[in-house]
């Protein structure tokens, strides 16, 4: 489990420059602290609207092993293939919390880019948004058993599919990649159609609770 106490440093710093409405984000290498084992610890640096606050990413090198211009650790160092996937998982999950929020035209802050960075809510993940519906259905009693088992069926498909399926990334050219994912592990029509029914339920869903999809729900068309 992450601590964020350990993770966010939450004292902003008003910034010299001045900054547009884009979040921005750098990685760094705290050299003014310097370990007994003569590392340094890595963190990105998020930028918005002259305030930053420092994510620390749990690793720290050698400062001659960071490459300052690429902002990577370099490649002589053990660890680099690592560290440096690790960094990138990090910048890529940072793009698509801000895409969301766009998508959804919605109001910027660090502080709600650092929740959704550490416990990330339902509106960004598909299949978490339909799973967490799905219990409330069962629990409040509006479903059978066997709807249940059926839903969560579908649900563990979608995992299979991709996880975490970020509704940032719903589009025209992700539905084909199901219906082909589906066909590829042996599906038959009919089965696949009920998959993309299934598909479009909790997208309405969603739809409902006010998170924007480029593809609408009312886009896919059921086969027979």
């Amino acid at each position: 489990m992450i601590n964020r106490r350990n993770e966010i440093d939450s004292f902003p710093q008003t910034l010299p420059q001045n900054m547009s409405g884009k979040l921005s984000y750098n990685v760094c290498i705290k050299k003014d602290h310097v370990r007994t084992d003569g590392s340094c610890a890595l963190y990105i640096n998020i930028y918005y609207k002259g305030n930053s606050k420092k994510v620390n990413l749990n690793i720290a090198v050698p400062p001659a092993d960071f490459d300052t211009n690429k902002k990577r650790v370099k490649p002589k160092f053990r660890h680099a293939n690592d560290y440096n996937l690790l960094i990138e998982k990090k910048l890529a999950d940072l793009h698509d919390i801000e895409l969301t929020y766009r998508l959804n035209n919605e109001q910027i802050s660090i502080e709600k880019v650092l929740e959704d960075l550490y416990s990330p809510s339902l509106r960004l993940n598909y299949n978490a948004f339909a799973e967490a519906r799905l219990e409330y259905e069962k629990a409040e009693g509006f479903i059978k058993a066997s709807t249940y088992r059926q839903q969560k069926g579908f649900i563990e498909k979608m995992k299979r599919f991709r996880e975490p399926l970020l509704f940032s990334n719903i589009n025209s050219d992700l539905l084909k990649e199901l219906r082909a994912h589906l066909k590829k592990i042996g599906n038959k029509g009919p089965t696949i159609e009920g998959t993309i029914k299934n598909f479009k339920k909790y997208l309405h869903l969603a739809a409902t609770k006010g998170i924007k999809t480029e593809l609408k729900y009312d886009d896919i068309k059921i086969g027979s």
